[in-house]
């Protein structure tokens, strides 16, 4: 383990490095002791799905989707924690919210409209393949500062079958992730659509 490098509602996460002959870094994300048993495995089993999206697209949009490496569960007798290990993206350092900390003030707008076409980008091609996100808050967008690429983690709520409605949701939450960005702190407080 290198370092943490975030916390979700139901894990830690740490980059971490894979020690083999070639050694690579990967994200390692710890349930809490109180996540109920089986919900990284079915976190784990969503971005397998993910990854089998078939299309003529598929190669491109692959890439900007979480993928799972393993999982499995710590051998500890007094609290049994199930853990997934992820592929590392190179380049990208932060979250949306991480950004918002080092630009109080809100981002330059031509930034964001980047940002936003590559999300919007990402769920179009999800959406197309009968899935939903559910919850794209600024700590579920991964971002890349050189080339504005975005990656969506946070994906243990998507459900495949999502309605129309729920592809909307998506959309809509997208867009408050982004106004909150372009705005700053001083719209911290606003609450995020459900």
């Amino acid at each position: 383990i290198l370092k943490p490098i975030g916390q979700g509602e139901h894990s830690e996460v740490f980059l971490a490095e894979r020690m083999a002959p070639f050694p690579e870094r990967v994200v390692l994300k710890l349930a809490r002791p109180t996540v109920p048993a089986g919900a990284l495995a079915r976190e784990a089993q969503t971005l397998k799905a993910l990854q089998d999206i078939d299309g003529p697209t598929a190669p491109f949009h692959r890439p900007l989707l979480p993928e799972p490496i393993a999982w499995g569960e710590l051998d500890d007798p007094t609290a049994p924690r199930e853990i997934l290990v992820l592929r590392h993206p190179t380049g990208y350092w932060g979250s949306l919210d991480q950004v918002l900390r080092y630009h109080s003030g809100g981002i330059d707008p031509r930034h964001g409209v980047w940002l936003w076409r590559r999300a919007l980008d990402i769920l179009a091609y999800v959406h197309q393949a009968g899935w939903r996100h559910g919850q794209l808050s600024p700590d579920h967008w991964l971002v890349h500062p050189r080339d504005h690429g975005v990656r969506l983690l946070g994906w243990s709520g998507a459900r495949p079958h999502a309605s129309r409605e729920d592809q909307a949701m998506d959309l809509r939450q997208t867009a408050w992730a982004l106004r909150w960005l372009l705005a700053g702190q001083q719209s911290a407080n606003t609450t995020e659509p459900a």
